[in-house]
């Protein structure tokens, strides 16, 4: 024994179905005191009804909490992105593996969180230079790598899928087989008011779960031969259609029972029942009990692995062929989301926000004689080709694309070493985010800079991440002592 007992004043008692003098007499009995839900515990709501958007408040509170205390601390749109990704994103990953979140409330977070990015605080959540569901995909495809809660939060339920089939000794998969699975879970009806809130949600991800959930049948005695997913068609029922049970003269609870003389079916008669009996030959049966099978992009799995399982349902883009050039090792946070930015044309350049209605001169504020684009801000300006120019002579490379898209297009298929590379990448998303500082700075504040200044700044943070890197120069030539002063 451990020694450990049961502490009556921080313990209650929580009843259900039990009339008044039960209860009393197991008061009698244990001296515990009858509580009622909802409560809370490690934080979390607990009741007997559907989560409402009242219960999710401390969620809500929580976040906007930590949102407001970072308010002062004059950080940068990297700074305020790499928070989101791991304290929010946190918190949130904590709430969504227990519950299936209110949509208004993913809505509401999303709106903090997006405001917070954009403005350093809560309360603005419109002026966002991309919208919160492009944000929420990986860098891979153009996002920022954050999670979309909504589907993350289905991938999460989906574990409770799993755990139907394959933890038996849990006491909740106990509970819902006794109370629900008199049939089999795939042929119960998600609009049954009869099964709890929490259950209907469950069940409407059945579509989800049967991409990874299968069924290996051995003897068929407990396979249900229209519901369970045996064949690579998913439930018969939905395959074949409503009329499939009377087409194949097959009743809607038989199960699969291996006779060990071949299968009994009747001819085909559409292409779907012609492709049924193909699979049907492919396949033997045995004495044996089924088998229940979780896979994950054809891969074989004996636990749950959320990641996997996210990737595999939420929505997905084509990947862009520029991600690489942008999130690499040797670049710095600040950097690559101007970068980012500036690849989506959604920096608020003179020609944009002519478009947007501002009375604007529309005039380079860097060379003063053409109009400013983003394509003429990298490098056709002259001031901003000047640096890349020097930027590339410091790499011993003289012959670079100075336009926006042929540059793009030489980054990617450019035969350069690996160290080369990453100082190319490093010294033009350092020109991106140096120029367009100083263009801020004279729109904003008034101060110029010159050409060999922004030069020299570029090359002092490439130098630093290289040493923090412990790289080798080679013929960068990026020791201070020989670079090119003009």
């Amino acid at each position: 024994m451990s020694g450990l007992g049961v502490n009556i004043q921080k313990t209650s008692m929580f009843c259900q179905g039990i009339d008044s003098a039960t209860l009393d007499r197991i008061h009698a009995l244990f001296n515990l005191k009858a509580s009622s839900l909802p409560i809370r515990y490690l934080g979390l709501p607990l009741s007997s009804k559907k989560l409402s958007v009242g219960d999710c408040d401390p969620l809500i509170v929580q976040i906007k909490q930590k949102l407001d205390s970072w308010n002062n601390r004059l950080l940068s749109l990297a700074g305020r992105l790499s928070l989101l990704s791991s304290v929010i994103s946190g918190i949130i990953g904590f709430w969504t593996s227990a519950f299936i979140l209110p949509l208004k409330v993913i809505k509401r977070i999303n709106s903090l969180s997006s405001s917070f990015l954009w403005h350093g605080k809560t309360g603005n959540s419109s002026g966002a230079k991309v919208a919160w569901r492009d944000l929420s995909y990986p860098k891979s495809e153009g996002g920022l790598g954050l999670r979309d809660i909504a589907s993350w939060n289905n991938a999460c339920a989906l574990k409770l899928i799993w755990m139907l089939f394959f933890r038996a000794d849990s006491i909740w998969v106990a509970w819902i087989r006794n109370r629900y699975l008199s049939s089999s879970f795939w042929a119960l009806n998600d609009k049954n008011y009869a099964y709890s809130w929490m259950f209907r949600k469950i069940l409407k991800l059945r579509s989800k779960a049967i991409q990874f959930l299968s069924i290996k049948v051995r003897n068929g005695d407990s396979t249900l031969f229209w519901w369970d997913p045996w064949t690579p068609f998913g439930s018969l029922f939905t395959y074949l259609g409503e009329d499939g049970p009377s087409r194949l003269g097959i009743p809607l609870n038989a199960t699969v029972v291996w006779s060990g003389t071949g299968w009994n079916l009747p001819p085909a008669r559409t292409e779907r029942q012609v492709a049924l009996h193909s699979f049907l030959l492919t396949i033997g049966c045995s004495n044996s009990n089924d088998v229940s099978l979780w896979s994950v992009n054809g891969r074989a799995s004996k636990s749950f692995l959320l990641k996997e399982v996210w990737n595999e349902t939420r929505c997905k883009k084509p990947e862009i062929p520029w991600a690489s050039l942008l999130w690499h090792k040797a670049g710095l946070a600040r950097h690559q989301i101007t970068t980012w930015l500036f690849l989506l044309n959604r920096n608020p350049t003179m020609d944009r926000m002519s478009s947007w209605g501002f009375e604007m001169e529309g005039t380079c504020l860097l060379c003063g004689a053409n109009r400013e684009t983003r394509d003429h801000l990298f490098f056709e300006c002259p001031f901003s080709a000047f640096v890349w120019e020097r930027l590339m002579i410091q790499l011993d490379l003289c012959i670079v694309p100075m336009s926006w898209m042929n540059l793009l297009y030489w980054l990617q298929v450019a035969s350069l070493d690996n160290t080369l590379r990453l100082a190319v990448l490093q010294g033009w998303q350092g020109a991106v985010y140096e120029i367009w500082r100083e263009h801020n700075r004279r729109l904003h504040d008034g101060v110029t800079l010159s050409q060999g200044k922004v030069f020299r700044i570029i090359i002092s943070f490439v130098m630093d991440k290289c040493r923090a890197l412990a790289l080798r120069f080679f013929k960068w030539r990026f020791d201070s002592s020989k670079v090119v002063s003009f």
